[in-house]
This record gives C-alpha cells, structure tokens and sequence, in this order.
C-alpha cells in the first residue's frame, strides 16, 4: 500500500505480485507509506474496500486518485506462497525467531512446510480468491482505476508511471521465491481446484495454466 496525496496516485499490493518492488519504487513519491500492523487501515495489504471507506472518513476525493494494483496467475501465485514459505523456514534454520514467532505468516509458514506435498496445500489452504478484494469491493464493483499484470510487469509499470506523470524508476527484484516453472508442481486435480476458487480472477484477466 502506498498513497501520494502530491502525485494523486494510490498503489494496492496483492501479495506475492511483485508488490515489495513496486513500494520501493515508488516509496519516495508517497507520503503515506505501509505498516505490517495487523488491520491497521495502512496495512500493508489492505484491501481496495476499507481503504476507499478510510478516504471517506477523511473526506479524500477516491476519484481524484489513480488507483492501481498488480493481480499474477493465480497458478503462479499459489506456487509462488508454497516455495516462498519453504524459504522463510529455511532461512531461520539457526537464528533466534523469539520476536517474531507468533506473527501470522510464521506460523502459516511453518505449518505449510510441515504439509506432505503442494497438493496438500493447494486443498487446505487455496479456498478463495485472494485477489479480488484489492479491486473490487463487497458488491463486486471495480473500484480501482488499473490492474497489472504480473507478467507484463515492467510493461504496465511504465504505464503507470506515466499516466501518474513521473520518470519510471527502476524495480529492484526484491522478496523473489523460485524461478522454477510452476507447472511442475501440479497434478489435474489441483489445477482444477485452483481454477475453481479463482475462476473470476482467471476470466477477468484471461489467465490460463
């Protein structure tokens, strides 16, 4: 999440898309930044609905805005949580992690390692869609003026920069999981169970496996 108030700009970050990058890049042009406070209204990962009701309270005109958010394959992004939970786990291996142990994505993280295999958790934990929430709100209306697209990253970033009349900076790869080709990990019942719960998500963007 960022807002710019000077640039009129308001960024919406689903995560695991590419999100860290696109703060850091645009960090300097903003001057309300994020906090990782669980349901603060500057949560990092608020969700398109509670902000534009914070705008309200504020009497900020939403429209004045260009609002703008990144969805990624929901395919991709499912594997994406999956290695990128094997990496934080692994990572602590060694260190103290009494401060944070009890925050949300530890304990999600830890139990998805301790899982058999990635259909495993693609049945136990891919049970909505986790990126509609950043564009449109509770009666399904779009209210965000821009989404990306994961895999035209740099393409539609520069899109953005431009209609919000600032130089494209450069977008750090930043908080990356895996390389490897996500296919890989799926067997048919778990691509059709991820096109199942995204299936909104898949038409809208026309995403496929």
């Amino acid at each position: 999440m960022l807002i710019s108030h000077k640039h009129k700009f308001l960024f919406l970050h689903v995560p695991k898309s590419a999100g860290t990058s696109i703060r850091s890049a645009l960090a300097s042009y903003s001057e309300v930044r994020p906090t990782h406070t669980p349901k603060h209204v500057y949560n990092h990962h608020v969700r398109a609905n509670h902000l534009k009701s914070h705008f309200e309270s504020q009497k900020w005109n939403w429209s004045e805005y260009f609002k703008f958010t990144f969805f990624r394959n929901p395919w991709d992004i499912t594997a994406s949580i999956w290695h990128y939970a094997h990496k934080c786990i692994q990572e602590t291996k060694g260190i103290d992690t009494s401060n944070w142990a009890n925050s949300d994505w530890f304990v999600r993280a830890k139990r998805i390692t301790n899982l058999n295999n990635f259909d495993e958790f693609v049945f136990n934990y891919v049970s909505y869609d986790t990126q509609l929430s950043f564009a449109f709100d509770e009666n399904n209306n779009l209210i965000v003026d821009f989404i990306g697209d994961f895999d035209n990253l740099n393409k539609d970033f520069n899109t953005i920069c431009q209609k919000i009349g600032i130089t494209t900076p450069d977008l750090p790869k930043l908080n990356q999981s895996s390389s490897r080709p996500y296919q890989s990990l799926y067997s048919q019942k778990s691509i059709d169970h991820v096109h199942k719960i995204y299936k909104k998500t898949i038409d809208y963007m026309n995403f496929s496996f």
